[in-house]
């Protein structure tokens, strides 16, 4: 099928939707007959040099990718929304597309409008939930322009792709004549199985609150195995600097923080980590909503993981096969729960082992595959 996938972030950037919609793309592109990427262009380079410098990926020839003009001049989703659909039209009416996908609220009146004009496929591809602001504890006040979009216009589109059943369940009680789908993240590969000498526990993403990355710290300086910490993240080097200040200076120096890396340094940094860590705090997003590309990318790497007890996390991880379940905000907990991948070689090779066969089977191009076959059975009832 011929698709149109829609974001507005500004593009190339070190946000983790930009990987999501990069990736999703790129392999709808391989998968299927042809992908159109809109996206808001955030520097000089090619979508071409953007996919090798960031991805290391070269792009298919059906990849068609749509940078909105540099920031400054497109500088509103408005703006950049009239011209995505203008181009839209001009591809629909040639015949160059038959489903349209955004993640972004904002867009979907205009998923609504696509659908009702042209009888295509429209999908909403919700990576949080708005429709019943009574739930959403974790909200200082409720998104109403949010509510409004999808209690309005998801009834007018022809669905919505959940990453957790969790989120389908939500969504399903507002929306109960709406087709709602999974579709989960991916990975790019599965690399090779966890070095024997790797001695630290890692974490990849930024320092904000909500992350519990303090929770990680805290449980690694109770921990007896003494493992050194290597976090993957932070804004800049003023919030490291910050983060770091608030760290007991004597435990200071089992800590690394690299800042942001590229995809190959990632890779080569994260040969270090014996377990990999998502320290969440329990909010409902993180407990109902959130998919973390990290724990992706740790399975990638065959590095077992360590979450919380969330739903979220026990849809992704296999309890006592590809990690371990901690208490949520207990650093003892977390703590225990690091000394028994560490104090066991054996549990460690059969968990590394356990990883990798589970990468294997969310491969990007599996999530593409997902798609695609959903749209196709839409299509034939239609």
């Amino acid at each position: 099928m011929k698709i149109a996938y829609v974001h507005t972030g500004l593009w190339p950037s070190n946000s983790p939707s930009l990987t999501f919609a990069s990736l999703t793309a790129h392999a709808l592109a391989l998968e299927g007959q042809s992908c159109h990427f809109y996206i808001r262009c955030n520097s000089d380079l090619t979508g071409v040099e953007v996919f090798q410098k960031y991805f290391n990926l070269q792009i298919p020839a059906n990849l068609f990718i749509h940078q909105g003009a540099p920031k400054g001049t497109l500088n509103t989703n408005r703006l950049y929304f009239h011209w995505v659909y203008k181009n839209l039209l001009r591809l629909i009416e040639a015949g160059e597309i038959d489903v349209v996908i955004s993640r972004n609220p904002t867009f979907l009146p205009w998923l609504a409008k696509l659908k009702k004009k042209f009888q295509i496929q429209t999908w909403f591809e919700s990576h949080d939930f708005f429709a019943d602001p009574s739930v959403r504890t974790d909200l200082k006040k409720p998104r109403k322009k949010q509510m409004h979009l999808e209690r309005k216009y998801i009834p007018r589109i022809s669905g919505v792709i959940c990453l957790q059943n969790s989120q389908i369940e939500l969504y399903q009680r507002c929306f109960p004549k709406s087709r709602i789908i999974l579709a989960r993240t991916g990975v790019l590969s599965v690399r090779k199985k966890v070095a024997a000498d790797a001695n630290c526990v890692g974490y990849i993403g930024s320092l904000d609150w909500h992350k519990g990355v303090d929770i990680l710290i805290e449980a690694a300086s109770r921990s007896a195995s003494r493992p050194h910490v290597l976090i993957i993240g932070g804004k800049n080097q003023l919030e490291i600097d910050d983060f770091l200040a608030k760290i007991k200076p004597e435990f200071r120096e089992r800590i690394e923080i690299t800042g942001w890396l590229k995809r190959e340094e990632l890779e080569q940094e994260m040969q270090k980590m014996r377990v990999g860590i998502v320290p969440l705090r329990d909010t409902f997003f993180n407990r109902y909503l959130t998919s973390p590309l990290k724990i992706f990318d740790f399975f990638a790497a065959g590095i077992p993981v360590i979450a919380p007890d969330f739903p979220t996390m026990r849809e992704l991880i296999d309890a006592n096969k590809t990690g371990l379940i901690f208490e949520p905000g207990n650093p003892t907990s977390l703590a225990e729960k690091i000394d028994l991948i560490f104090g066991n070689q054996n549990k460690h090779a059969a968990m590394n082992e356990a990883v990798m066969a589970k990468a294997g089977t969310l491969l990007w191009s599996e999530r593409a595959k997902v798609l695609l076959k959903n749209f196709k059975k839409v299509a034939d009832e239609e």
